[in-house]
């Protein structure tokens, strides 16, 4: 059983990576979005994720007739991507590196190479540990952050 955890950060993370790389984040539909490796003691992170989304129109003429501008529609494009999310990096663009795959064999090469020498979910147990490990990592984080801030406002 995939391990789903509903992960807004990361998805938000990854449609901003899509506005910015020529699809339309705002309406893609991403489903899937799966923890598939943790590195102890959970700061780095990698995902699996599958896209339904439109490519972002890059020059269209004003002076265009209706029949032209219909034929610039861009259709839907189904697409596979990886996240790779490292939480101890403080800018957001040297902490979240996005790629995104027509096909699942680009997605998997690609997995199995960020995700060299994590935990790595392949059986239900080993997805038991990834899980604990996960809800474990943000629970410290959270933790930590609270900390920072009460040290913050009483100092």
């Amino acid at each position: 059983m995939p391990i789903s955890i509903g992960n807004r950060v990361t998805e938000k993370d990854i449609r901003d990576w899509l506005d910015a790389n020529g699809f339309v984040g705002r309406t893609a539909k991403i489903n899937d979005l799966e923890l598939h490796a943790i590195e102890r003691p959970g700061w780095v992170q990698v995902f699996e994720f599958q896209m339904r989304s439109k490519i972002r129109p890059t020059q269209i003429s004003t002076y265009q007739d209706e029949e032209s501008e219909a034929e610039l529609e861009p259709a839907w494009l189904d697409r596979f991507g990886v996240v790779l999310d490292d939480e101890r990096k403080r800018t957001q663009s040297l902490r979240t590196q996005i790629w995104v795959f027509e096909d699942r064999e680009g997605q998997q090469a690609k997995l199995e190479s960020v995700s060299q020498g994590m935990l790595v979910r392949n059986s239900g147990s080993n997805s038991s540990a990834l899980l604990w490990i996960a809800v474990t990592a943000i629970l410290f984080l959270a933790i930590v952050s609270l900390v920072s801030w009460v040290t913050w406002a009483l100092g």
